[in-house]
């Protein structure tokens, strides 16, 4: 048993055998058909394929002749379709049909048949007049767009998605040509091509080769070749590229000549064949599957404590993740636009609770980053990306099909940046606002109190922290005065590694206030040119939230200048009471008779013995500048007071009162005399406020005076040298400017402190005979993340140990190193 699958003509027909794919090309024995190209054969081929195409026949092969079979064919509905088209006049008996084999069997009843139509004149054997067959091979311009459903014949199948289409436009006006099916694509078929375009070539044959009741819509020239149209097939079944594409058979395409609805049918029949795993998706699906299961427990909650970018986030447990298939803008592109970004994802999202789902990892440059969605809001209902997307300040990436890293939510983030775009929203603004230009008001002591007026006038001045520098310190940007600050909580000192729960306050300050909005009260500024003050957010202080938290202990010196000193030992006494932080060995001191305290002291010194290195020179640090440490030698107190007393009666002296005014303003790197008859240079000025910024070179602190107040330095007092001695650390380079607030707030806290100096290098806190290297001030400041080793010191003999410090705090990503070298973007 067969099945008819087409009719080639008239007298030919391309049979498949049931249940199998096998083939068989049958010619009616005995007949020959008009050639289709004429009226009657077209109107023979026509009936043929109706009649015939789809149903089961059986097949008598009656002879072959040059490898063709010849044959006839029965069903239920005819005995002999070689008969039926004789009688119906649209074939005839072939000239040498009594000489074939067989004839003499089948001969009567088939010239029976014949003479039947010719005395009917139907058919081949007509007497009327038939119209013209116009066959074209091009599409007129009018029928493309149209949207007319035309009649039409696939006259063969050349691929999945690639026919031999015949379009019936106005009765015996035809198109006959290649057509190409809009929105699809199918792999390829035949000789070169694989199982799946067989499959979607097998599955359109089956549907619409021949079949009655097709349409053809002219949607447009293809853009790669005009020649071929590109068309939509209709039948009784419905729309056949929708068909193949829900089963497999083939993928969507972007084709915008076909609307943006039909792209979308398309597409969300493509995404449930995908989520099926049918047809050509199985393979994918299947690793998906398994990309899934990988992935299936690393779903969790948290909480957003940094924006990184708006497709980059930091979550509570210091985890860094970057939403899936989305990309932000880049600093190194646009660093207003990402600035921009950034802010938009930090008022959205930080500090809001999320759900995380993993959806896979990137490794570029062995860095691995981990791809999530992330959903916030009321039952977790809103998608992160789908926010940062629609608002334009993010993009939706680019991937393959099978990229498995790819979004769930992949095509509605790409409807979301269409919608952007529509809006000129975000980054897609042609006309975007300029941004004002942001000054860093602690960039200096001068300018830091050029700004100070202005910013203590107000109770509080509303702000964003935009980076961490400490527990206690943070760089916060300032709106309304159009600039950034670094602030430094008063009242209250926060430990500072390697101290016992630094690490603990760094990491509450890091995850409760880090981006977030603030307000500061401001109260002096320090000689760093950092901003003092109390930090709230809200109705809470971060200066007493630490407290409470056993995170800090009070600074009784700025408490009461900033008069908080009776709330904030309050607040000690409560965190003591319950033993948390740094109280949680806490003991209540015991009431000890002062003679008894006074025996015990004296007891300790007299039994004091240490034997100092005498490689070591004993020294006081008396001031630091980011290039340069100033000490003081205590042996020089007796030089100091005499240099001090000689200037005393100098500027008594009646006859010296012209050489306390200078003759010419004072310039930069001058010498120049404080009121206090400090010898000092002058290291900056500030001509609008008439500020001179003076560092004393007798005792190494840095100050300033109004130019009313320096004099100048007499010659024989001029040639005496600097009581502080300057020395720079070996193997130590500072910061980039960004950190060298940070490095400066270290380095101070051992201002007064004694040390020793060794080949004015190296700066040790003990004396005891065998030298520490992880004693030493140049190896805290490195290991600590503060400083770098420069590099024409890195190749040197004794250069490793602080190379190996420096890796490791590389590694650890804190301080200087926390996003990388920032030594290679201030080179650039």
């Amino acid at each position: 048993m067969f099945l008819v699958k087409a009719v080639v003509s008239g007298d030919t027909l391309l049979l498949r055998e049931k249940g199998t794919t096998k083939e068989l090309q049958l010619n009616l024995a005995y007949v020959q058909a008009p050639r289709i190209s004429d009226s009657v054969g077209f109107e023979s081929r026509e009936y043929l394929r109706k009649f015939a195409v789809g149903k089961p026949v059986r097949v008598t092969k009656l002879y072959e002749q040059n490898s063709r079979v010849h044959g006839d064919c029965a069903s239920p509905v005819f005995q002999s379709l070689i008969e039926h088209m004789l009688r119906l006049g649209l074939v005839q008996l072939r000239n040498d049909a009594s000489s074939k084999e067989g004839f003499a069997t089948y001969g009567n009843s088939l010239e029976e048949a014949e003479n039947h139509a010719k005395t009917k004149q139907i058919g081949i054997f007509s007497t009327r007049k038939l119209p013209t067959l116009l066959v074209r091979g091009e599409v007129p311009q009018e029928l493309y767009g149209s949207g007319r459903k035309v009649p039409a014949i696939v006259e063969r199948v050349i691929s999945g998605d690639r026919v031999m289409l015949r379009a019936m436009m106005d009765g015996n006006d035809h198109y006959l040509g290649p057509a190409m099916l809009a929105g699809i694509r199918a792999h390829r078929s035949g000789e070169g091509g694989d199982s799946l375009g067989n499959m979607a070539a097998d599955f359109l044959a089956s549907k619409l080769l021949q079949r009655q009741e097709v349409r053809a819509i002219f949607n447009a020239p293809n853009p790669n070749n005009p020649d071929i149209p590109l068309i939509t097939l209709t039948h009784p079944s419905g729309d056949i590229a929708l068909l193949m594409v829900s089963n497999g058979l083939c993928e969507s395409t972007n084709t915008p000549q076909i609307g943006s609805e039909r792209q979308l049918l398309l597409k969300n029949a493509q995404r449930d064949a995908e989520q099926k795993g049918v047809g050509m998706f199985k393979q994918a699906m299947e690793a998906k599957k398994q990309h899934q299961e990988q992935f299936s427990d690393r779903s969790f909650e948290s909480v957003v404590v940094k924006i990184v970018s708006s497709d980059t986030y930091v979550l509570q447990d210091n985890r860094t993740v970057q939403l899936s298939s989305t990309r932000a803008p880049l600093r190194s592109e646009n660093p207003e636009l990402a600035s921009e970004a950034r802010e938009f994802a930090r008022k959205l999202l930080i500090g809001k609770p999320v759900r995380v789902q993993v959806d896979g990892e990137s490794t570029f440059n062995n860095l691995t980053k981990t791809l999530v969605t992330m959903s916030f809001g009321p039952q977790f209902s809103k998608n992160a990306a789908l926010e940062v997307i629609k608002a334009g300040w993010a993009t939706t990436l680019r991937h393959r099909r099978d990229d498995l890293n790819r979004s769930p939510f992949y095509d509605e983030l790409q409807a979301a940046e269409e919608q952007a775009k529509a809006a000129n929203a975000g980054i897609f603004n042609p006309n975007p606002k300029k941004q004002p230009a942001i000054v860093d008001a602690s960039e200096s002591v001068v300018r830091a109190r050029a700004y100070l007026a202005t910013l203590s006038r107000k109770p509080k001045i509303n702000g964003i922290v935009e980076v961490t520098l400490g527990p206690g310190r943070l760089r916060i940007l300032v709106p309304s005065e159009r600039c950034v600050l670094t602030a430094v909580l008063t009242g209250v000192r926060v430990p500072r590694n390697p101290e016992p729960f630094a690490e603990e306050a760094m990491q509450y300050t890091l995850t409760e206030w880090n981006q977030r909005n603030v307000q500061i009260s401001v109260n002096n500024v320090d000689k760093t040119g950092a901003f003092t003050g109390i930090i709230y957010q809200g109705t809470k202080s971060l200066g007493n939230e630490l407290l409470e938290r056993g995170l800090a202990t009070v600074h009784e010196g700025s408490a009461n200048v900033t008069g908080i000193r009776n709330e904030v030992e309050e607040i000690q006494d409560r965190a003591k009471e319950a033993r948390v932080g740094l109280w949680k060995d806490y003991v209540e001191p015991e009431v000890v008779d002062s003679g008894d305290v006074v025996d015990d002291v004296e007891a300790g010194v007299a039994n004091l013995d240490i034997e100092a290195d005498t490689s070591l020179q004993s020294a006081v640090i008396a001031c630091f500048t980011p290039e340069t440490v100033y000490l003081r030698n205590p042996e020089n107190d007796v030089e100091y007071k005499r240099l001090k007393s000689d200037l005393k009666s100098f500027f008594s002296a009646a006859s010296n009162q012209g050489a306390r005014v200078f003759t010419h303003k004072p310039r930069k790197s001058g010498l120049a005399i404080t009121p206090d008859l400090e010898r000092g240079v002058i290291e900056n000025i500030d001509r609008s406020a008439n500020l001179y910024e003076v560092f004393l070179m007798d005792v190494g602190a840095t100050k300033q005076y109004d130019l009313d107040e320096l004099m100048p330095v007499p010659d024989q007092f001029a040639k005496i040298s600097p009581l502080a001695t300057a020395i720079k650390l070996k193997f130590v380079q500072k910061p980039v400017k960004y950190y060298e607030p940070r490095y400066l707030e270290f380095v101070n806290e051992f201002v007064g402190q004694q040390v020793y100096v060794k080949g004015k290098q190296f700066i040790y806190f003990n004396d005891s005979g065998k030298l520490d290297l992880e004693d030493s001030l140049n190896m805290k400041l490195v290991a600590g993340s503060y400083a770098s080793v420069p590099e024409r010191q890195s190749k040197l003999e004794d250069a490793a140990p602080f190379m190996t410090a420096q890796a490791n705090a590389k590694d650890a990503h804190k301080g200087m190193w926390e996003y990388g070298d920032p030594r290679e973007d201030e080179d650039m």
